[in-house]
């Protein structure tokens, strides 16, 4: 069965048949973007999101927070500025979060 693909249209079979060069390269480029922060210009309508760790599984609470800033930085910048109460309210209602992300997706392309 094929999975869905992303507004990439890449899917995760196609990664997995390029085995270790392909997700060694995919793995390299994200984990770049989640150090950096910085989403490279050529992906600028890819659609970022990091998932954060269990708490306190390999960090202390102050990186958690960190983190969070980053990834909400990331999320103002992709959707433009003004928009972080609209995040943290999207945050904690899955569907606008969902509508939210898409509709960034539609006006970017």
């Amino acid at each position: 069965m094929e999975k869905a693909t992303g507004p990439d249209n890449i899917s995760v079979e196609l990664i997995e048949a390029l085995e270790d060069f392909g997700i060694g390269k995919v793995t390299h480029l994200l984990n770049e973007i989640y150090v950096t922060g910085q989403i490279p210009t050529d992906l600028s309508k890819f659609i970022f999101i990091a998932l954060p760790k269990k708490p306190g599984k390999f960090e202390g609470k102050r990186s958690r927070g960190r983190h969070r800033e980053k990834i909400m930085d990331g999320l103002a910048t992709l959707l433009g500025p003004g928009k972080v109460s609209d995040i943290l309210a999207a945050v904690k209602n899955r569907d606008l979060w969902r509508d939210m992300i898409a509709n960034a997706y539609r006006q970017g392309t």
